[in-house]
């Protein structure tokens, strides 16, 4: 039997909770819009959860964890916060260091690489295993297994280039070839193709904030609607079925006695030494009731990715930082050393909003 308690009192939501799903979006869709916007007035990406448009989220988005984190702390402090909301690298990293609470990101990323692949080799779930390494939306995949056999040469094949463009027509075939692994789509591709994407964004009519937010609009009055499939149809669009499954998937895995291999993000713990010991990343790992512990790699970080993940992860540990110190000389510190945000133009555009930004560091930013 399940009850299901409706309010809007945060603290009674909390009380006794073992599981605290954290799905936030400060500003809504109208401040993803305009963060999108600023990405393309600057001549680059905006997309919500990296470069650009990941720092203003962030922005917004730490401030109001302080009073999330403070009561979770306070009410529910053994409870596993699953989060869901991006930038999910910096919110983890926020109410973990802060707060010392059991935080655990979700994502798709993992599971739709995998799926992917699976198709490719048309194999059984239970004959394909992938290794997979890096940060929430920047990751890669270093090799696949199919019955034991190491099959990621067979992906770089230039006979399957055709073949794997379809299976994956938005990680270009020739990239994976000179990289020697896969980098994960979406998010990853930004950091090996950001003016091709910059040319789509710029061609589109709508920004994804804009389409998005008539998705929602129509979301709601398909729930107050007599046409239930209409509402389906809906939240299919946008994936809502798979998110719901991955979060059931989380919460039965660590209420389990049994140990699953899931890949989450999670603090590090020398899963890979490239990388600070209790940075969040997204790893396979061995979960279960009785906590999660991230698999240490065969081999170090190859170096063709390790920079690339080390520089994302130092831009989300200073943006905390920064918060937390409330030094605002650490946010133009992160912005320089984030690979998608080090441009001349972003740097000036920023160098004359420091009123905005000092909001920021003193716990005060909000749409």
């Amino acid at each position: 039997k399940i009850s299901c308690l409706a309010t809007t009192d945060l603290s009674q939501s909390l009380a006794s909770a073992d599981f605290v799903i954290l799905q936030i979006r400060p500003g809504g869709m109208e401040a993803r819009t305009e963060d999108e916007k600023l990405g393309l007035k600057l001549g680059v990406p905006g997309q919500e959860t990296i470069g650009i448009g990941g720092f203003m989220s962030a922005l917004r988005t730490i401030p109001a964890l302080q009073i999330i984190g403070e009561k979770i702390r306070h009410h529910a402090s053994d409870a596993w916060v699953l989060v869901l909301s991006n930038p999910t690298g910096v919110i983890a990293e926020f109410l973990y260091s802060q707060y010392n609470l059991k935080v655990v990101g979700i994502c798709d990323v993992p599971f739709e690489m995998y799926t992917g692949l699976r198709k490719f080799f048309q194999a059984q779930e239970e004959d394909i295993d992938i290794e997979y390494t890096g940060l929430n939306h920047c990751s890669w995949v270093t090799g696949v297994k199919l019955n034991d056999k190491n099959m990621l040469e067979e992906i770089m094949k230039r006979s399957n280039a055709e073949k794997w463009e379809s299976a994956f027509p938005d990680i270009p075939h020739e990239l994976v070839r000179n990289l020697g692994l896969v980098p994960c789509f979406p998010y990853t591709i930004y950091h090996y193709r950001e003016e091709s994407i910059l040319k789509k964004d710029q061609n589109r009519e709508k920004t994804r904030g804009e389409s998005l937010a008539e998705w929602q609009k129509n979301i709601f009055q398909a729930s107050r609607s007599d046409y239930p499939k209409i509402l389906t149809e809906l939240l299919e669009e946008r994936k809502a079925p798979l998110y719901g499954s991955l979060l059931l998937d989380a919460v039965t895995t660590l209420k389990s006695p049994q140990v699953r291999i899931r890949t989450f993000s999670t603090p590090n713990k020398g899963a890979i030494p490239q990388l600070p010991y209790n940075a969040f990343v997204e790893v396979p790992s061995a979960a279960s009731k009785n906590g999660i512990k991230p698999l240490t790699l065969n081999n170090p970080m190859p170096a063709q990715i390790a920079h690339i993940a080390s520089s994302v992860k130092t831009y989300e540990r200073l943006l905390v930082k920064a918060f937390i110190k409330q030094d605002l000389s650490l946010i133009y510190r992160a912005l320089l050393v984030n690979p998608l945000t080090n441009r001349e133009r972003i740097l000036n555009y920023f160098s004359n909003q420091q009123a905005y930004l000092q909001n920021f560091v003193q716990g005060g930013v909000r749409s």
